[in-house]
């Protein structure tokens, strides 16, 4: 994959908290994986993540950001 590929790790006093995988492929970035340490939920890792994958997109020039698809059936 490249540099299409990229893992976004958040942490808090070192140890790991929370951790993203993107993949971008020409105008857009997908969100494929994600993963937090639920201890650590109140600290917003995930938004944080997802807030840094959105401001490197603008940056980037990336016209659309894929979050995945999500049914209306599944379960939540």
């Amino acid at each position: 994959m490249g540099n299409g590929a990229l893992i976004r790790v958040a942490r808090k006093n070192g140890r790991t908290i929370a951790a993203i995988l993107t993949l971008t492929y020409k105008h857009s970035v997908m969100y494929k994986y994600g993963c937090s340490d639920a201890r650590f939920q109140n600290l917003g890792g995930m938004q944080f993540l997802f807030w840094a994958m959105i401001q490197d997109a603008n940056q980037r020039g990336f016209s659309e950001i894929d979050f995945g698809y999500l049914s209306v059936a599944t379960p939540g």
